[in-house]
């Protein structure tokens, strides 16, 4: 009887906290902020003039997420947000000169989500995930310091495909914080772009692929419904 009733109790047990965890799975919200970036292969153009890749080139992104927990421990998100590629490289006659690339796009980033700590209802949430990035880009420019903007044609440029990875930690009362990076495995430029080949004079067979590290914060509105 006693090894019955300690049965029964077990499986209560489970069940409660399974049910808890279900009010818990559910996130969506907002997010944003911070993001440097950079375009490889910039170092091998000769226009306007030869130079060396720039490191720093901050902007913003802003987005939508949402992501559903299978498993206290375990899984899936997708972010879709604006954000723009940013690059250049610096002179190397003037250091104080330089050109810049500008990129606008939507974004979107499919990953898999994993919860060290769990996900306990009124405690703070850390993750961590893995996944890709699929960028699309909207406009973009090019720019000589002290020079007028110069638009590229959106037929020089390709869809992003790449991997992303990072960290967030969410509060008890929804505002979370994290940490992301990724790299794109395509090129910003189709291979015999003419922005590429002669505003830029790179080779051909150069490829220009595109990472970035991102801070963000943002807001969970599914603990308001809770």
């Amino acid at each position: 009887m006693k090894k019955t009733a300690l049965a029964i109790i077990s499986a209560l047990s489970i069940c409660a906290h399974s049910l808890q965890a279900q009010d818990n799975a559910f996130s969506f919200g907002v997010r944003g902020g911070l993001v440097n970036s950079g375009i490889l292969g910039l170092d091998e153009a000769t226009k306007p003039f030869s130079g060396n890749n720039t490191i720093i080139n901050p902007w913003v992104n802003l987005g939508l997420y949402g992501e559903y927990a299978f498993h206290d421990n375990v899984g899936a998100g997708l972010d879709i947000f604006y954000t723009a590629k940013r690059g250049g490289f610096v002179s190397k006659q003037n250091k104080d000169n330089n050109y810049t690339i500008a990129i606008h796009q939507i974004s979107a980033m499919p990953m898999v989500k994993f919860y060290p700590l769990g996900r306990e209802e009124d405690e703070g949430v850390l993750s961590i995930h893995v996944g890709g990035i699929f960028s699309f880009p909207m406009m973009a420019s090019g720019q000589e310091k002290n020079k007028d903007s110069q638009s590229i044609d959106g037929a020089n440029l390709s869809i992003g495909m790449g991997l992303s990875g990072g960290g967030d930690y969410e509060f008890p009362f929804g505002l979370l914080i994290g940490l992301r990076g990724g790299y794109d495995f395509t090129s910003v430029f189709k291979e015999d772009a003419v922005f590429k080949t002669q505003t830029l004079g790179i080779p051909k067979d150069k490829g220009n692929p595109a990472w970035h590290a991102n801070l963000q914060v943002g807001y969970n509105f599914a603990k308001l419904l809770m």
